[in-house]
């Protein structure tokens, strides 16, 4: 990366009060740096969500979130790209998958720590979805209900064909976006007045149905491929429905104006950086009216 000095410094944002609501964040692998970029604004302005749900890449957002620490997401995902236990094909003899979920959660751990019991805080809830193998449905694990919230975030960040499935709590598990990319049902059946959504997609992006796959996994999982084969329907029904709930004043959402060139396994550090900032400057510019909603 040519300027280092662009990225954020790591540090432990200053405590505030908690505030009333749900923060919603959808995955995109490496475009969730975006996220990074708005979670980041959010918790220097001292709002720290009481509720905060998210899936694959954007549980890991909301890891770092709910430890109240700022530029951890950025540093870890622009700043360690050339560390070869991260990503790339060495990282298939460590974790036998192109992302090194080891490093994230082990190796990132040292080079930027966090208060781990931050995340645990009684008074905050976080939900990781992630898709059970075995149903093909979603599962939400939480504090309560998970022996381990890290490795339940490498599990919901887990694509079939890059990563192997990962066993927890008696569960086979993958991406939580084949079952729902974005964990709105959630958030909805907390039954939260204030519902503020980050997506990494622009709000008019709409996937393309591939139908089944085939293969020897769909074989043995035969619900899986079917969540998965839908997974794309399911997605456009939602978006379209997050659509209307916006128009109507239900959620609040905030998402990138466009995908530029940025890929989910971008390896540009510039164009990653720049999507951070992207992410940065629209919650700036939004922050007005993300207040007028939280205290409407």
């Amino acid at each position: 990366m040519k300027d280092l000095s662009r990225l954020p410094v790591c540090r432990t944002a200053p405590d505030a009060p908690l505030s009333e609501g749900t923060l919603v964040l959808e995955g995109g692998a490496f475009r969730g740096v975006y996220t990074a970029g708005v979670c980041d604004v959010l918790l220097e302005r001292g709002i720290r969500f009481r509720n905060v749900a998210g899936i694959s890449s954007g549980s890991l957002n909301g890891l770092n979130y709910m430890a109240d620490v700022i530029g951890r997401t950025a540093n870890v995902n622009i700043g360690c790209l050339d560390n070869k236990k991260f990503l790339g094909w060495r990282t298939l003899f460590r974790d036998r998958g192109f992302v090194g979920f080891r490093f994230l959660v082990e190796d990132a751990y040292e080079l930027f720590p966090f208060d781990r019991g931050r995340v645990k805080d009684p008074e905050r809830r976080f939900a990781i979805g992630v898709t059970d193998v075995k149903t093909g449905e979603e599962v939400y694990f939480e504090r309560t209900n998970c022996s381990d919230l890290e490795k339940a975030c490498v599990a919901s960040s887990s694509l079939r064909g890059i990563s192997r499935p990962v066993k927890l709590d008696g569960r086979t598990l993958l991406d939580g976006g084949y079952a729902e990319s974005i964990p709105v049902s959630w958030a909805e059946a907390l039954a939260e007045k204030r519902i503020v959504i980050v997506m990494t997609s622009p709000k008019d992006f709409t996937h393309t149905p591939h139908g089944k796959k085939h293969g020897l996994f769909s074989l043995l999982h035969p619900h899986f491929a079917e969540t998965e084969a839908d997974a794309a329907n399911r997605y456009n029904a939602l978006r379209q429905k997050l659509r209307e709930d916006e128009r109507d004043g239900k959620v609040f959402v905030i998402a990138p104006a466009e995908f530029g060139s940025v890929g989910g396994f971008e390896r540009d550090p510039e164009k990653l950086l720049a999507l951070y900032e992207a992410g940065r400057a629209d919650a700036e510019r939004l922050l007005p009216a993300l207040m007028d909603f939280l205290c409407g």
